[in-house]
């Protein structure tokens, strides 16, 4: 379902997420909340403007020992010469 909706509705469901699992789950309401989320190709984008080569994305998937579940990614980078 989440990957049906528009690029704009799931940085959305992110956002309201992410809230509600720090305050749910740590009693925290008031941290600041940069909901920085990207794609993976606004993050390959933006190292690449400070100077790192993309070398590969490693799709970690769900962890099963996190308290709030989501898909885990990471990507890897060098910094360029």
């Amino acid at each position: 379902m989440f990957l049906s909706l528009s690029p704009v509705r799931q940085k959305q469901m992110l956002m309201v997420m992410d809230f509600f699992a720090d305050a749910m789950v740590f009693g925290k309401t008031d941290i600041n909340f940069p909901f920085s989320f990207r794609s993976i190709e606004e993050w390959k984008k933006l190292f690449k403007e400070y100077g790192y080569a993309f070398r590969k994305l490693l799709v970690l998937g769900f962890a099963a020992d996190k308290v709030t579940r989501n898909c885990q990614a990471w990507l890897v980078f060098d910094r360029e010469k």
